[in-house]
């Protein structure tokens, strides 16, 4: 707390406390918050852009790929988890997207493991939609790390 000096007229001197921390606190928390959202909103504009980057691409090159499922299971690891709760995962990869031929036979290579149920794929999206046995896998890491050493 700091004190500040206050001359009302020749005579009358008056010093006054102020706490600093009081005055300024609310506007650095508003700023930040406003930082926050802003840096949010261009982390989401550059995804939306590089996904149409990689759409246009993909139009321009073909869907065809040279990975394959195995490749694919291998790389889960790096994959973006879009959502997870429990028995259910979905993955994303980016560099799956368009691919129609490579989704469905890495779709087929996952849905053969133990404790996979049910393997569903979005080739707009490059993911997948993994239904597991919840006794079989205790969380979505375990199923994940599985999935890459298969």
């Amino acid at each position: 707390m700091t004190a500040s000096t206050v001359t009302v007229d020749a005579t009358v001197t008056k010093s006054i406390p102020i706490n600093v921390e009081v005055i300024t606190d609310p506007v650095t928390q508003t700023s930040r918050k406003l930082y926050d959202k802003a840096t949010t909103g261009a982390q989401w504009y550059f995804e939306q852009w590089e996904d149409l980057f990689i759409e246009a691409k993909h139009m321009a090159l073909g869907s065809g790929s040279h990975a394959t499922a195995a490749e694919v299971l291998a790389d889960l690891s790096n994959a973006k988890v879009a959502s997870d709760s429990p028995g259910r995962l979905r993955l994303r990869l980016k560099s799956l997207r368009w691919q129609d031929e490579l989704l469905a036979q890495s779709a087929q290579a996952l849905g053969s493991i133990p404790g996979v149920n049910l393997v569903e794929t979005n080739t707009a999206a490059g993911s997948f939609l993994i239904l597991y046995d919840k006794t079989h896998f205790a969380s979505a890491e375990e199923l994940i790390s599985s999935l890459t050493v298969a």
